[in-house]
């Protein structure tokens, strides 16, 4: 407000007197607002109509009195000082008045002063007021703080309380394809995502094999595709065992990461968090959030991510070891179903059928077949075949011992041969040719001396 503007409100039955209090105003230079009223009525009509910067108000009238004006303006709740201007005021009205709230008293005869104590009662309510404002200003800051504290003590609260939830489904089992799904749901509910993959490590520790994704599908890269460390954007996981935050950048042919990001990229799941999987400190695996906006996934996600990625990698680990204690299962059933058919008949035929038998429980085979070394020690002499026929390869057939044959028999130990590897070997394009791309090579000992080899070949 203008220092120069002033409304006021005159509490008088005189119009007289009204005037002349306008007047000792006005000659002060204010620009003045004013109304005159008589009646509680008339001054709480008044009151409301609109804000005033003071009431004058004359000490008794026939119907009215600045007490009653005094609990008008209390009643509304109202800060706006009164000064009480009467023909006369003795002591008991002014002790009386000033407990009411009044904060001066002028006689009319006298009424020159109104103007100086306006100017001091205009100048205290603005203060009054600007630290009623400052105030208030602090309870709204005090307000916003309490309500932001609120939601963050809610927000932690519901994100622990979907922690312990995924603690809980995960816990629930050792097969972790039969609860990824219900894990995915309620990590989403707090770490938003277009799309979550998770990856664990292979057994040769070179590469890593995509288990679960949910959310946006790629072809190439949906679950069950293997990729290595290279192409990960975990790649710095093994050295750091952190997750961190990444943004895809435009892919660059030379780089084996960039290229294999290149389909995330083009579908615009440029902005991520990738966290490893660590169990009993060891790396098993990864998650990689992908978001199709920038501003989604931040450090608070991370580190809820990381939390998760603690519970998931402990999953993953139990697992790994249910499956490996599967595996060991089959493999001891495998095995001692080869020991009964060798203590049951002395035909070697019908022992190699079983041991074909049970190893397709353990393996894709396509074809088995087995040769003994003949007494010169430089021939092997094919004894069993089984499975996808291939032409030149058939029983009782001598051929030299080379190449594969002379690593696995000079070693003693097994050889696994697969892709390119397999391609380039010599003499290996019939089987190429006949749908065989990849083949298990041992060797068979007898009381520690090589007796002749067993092929296992897969498509």
């Amino acid at each position: 407000m203008d220092r120069r503007q002033l409304s006021i409100l005159i509490v008088d039955e005189s119009d007289r007197d009204a005037v002349l209090l306008e007047r000792v105003l006005r000659q002060e230079g204010y620009d003045l607002t004013s109304q005159r009223v008589d009646t509680a009525e008339s001054l709480r009509r008044a009151l409301r109509t609109r804000d005033w910067d003071l009431v004058v108000s004359e000490c008794r009238l026939p119907r009215f009195s600045a007490y009653k004006a005094l609990e008008t303006i209390g009643e509304l709740a109202l800060d706006i000082p009164l000064i009480v201007v009467s023909e006369t005021v003795d002591e008991i009205d002014v002790v009386a008045l000033v407990k009411a709230g009044a904060v001066d008293f002028i006689r009319k005869d006298n009424v020159s002063l109104l103007a100086s104590t306006v100017k001091r009662e205009i100048r205290a309510s603005g203060r009054r007021r600007e630290e009623m404002q400052a105030e208030l200003d602090q309870q709204q800051v005090r307000a916003a703080d309490v309500e932001r504290a609120n939601a963050q003590a809610q927000k932690l609260t519901s994100e622990n309380a979907v922690i312990a939830e995924i603690g809980r489904v995960i816990s629930s089992t050792l097969k972790f394809d039969a609860i990824s799904v219900a894990v995915a749901e309620h990590i989403k509910s707090v770490v938003p995502y277009d799309r979550l993959s998770m990856a664990v490590l292979v057994d040769d520790g070179d590469s890593i094999r995509v288990r679960f994704v949910d959310g946006i599908q790629l072809p190439g890269r949906e679950a069950g595709h293997l990729l290595t460390h290279e192409q990960s954007v975990t790649v710095h996981a093994p050295r750091t065992g952190k997750g961190h935050l990444f943004e895809l950048e435009q892919p660059d042919a030379e780089s084996p990461q960039s290229m294999y990001q290149q389909p995330f990229y083009d579908a615009g799941l440029k902005y991520g968090l990738a966290v490893p999987l660590v169990s009993n400190g060891q790396l098993v695996g990864s998650m990689v959030f992908r978001s199709l906006r920038p501003d989604v996934l931040t450090r608070h996600e991370l580190r809820l991510a990381e939390r998760i990625a603690a519970l998931v990698a402990g999953a993953l680990a139990a697992d790994r070891l249910y499956q490996q204690t599967q595996r060991e299962a089959r493999e001891n059933g495998v095995l001692a179903a080869i020991g009964r058919a060798m203590g049951s008949t002395l035909d070697i035929k019908t022992v190699y059928d079983c041991a074909f038998d049970a190893l397709k429980d353990l393996m894709p085979v396509d074809r088995l077949s087995a040769a003994l070394i003949l007494p010169d020690g430089e021939h092997l002499a094919t004894n069993y075949i089984s499975g996808l026929p291939v032409p030149k390869y058939a029983a009782d057939e001598v051929y030299l011992i080379k190449d594969v044959q002379l690593i696995v028999i000079d070693s003693k130990v097994g050889h696994l041969w697969q892709g390119d590897e397999y391609e380039n070997l010599s003499h290996r394009s019939i089987y190429i040719a006949s749908g065989l791309r990849s083949q298990i090579s041992v060797p068979l000992i007898s009381e520690d001396k090589v007796i002749g080899m067993m092929w296992i070949r897969s498509k």
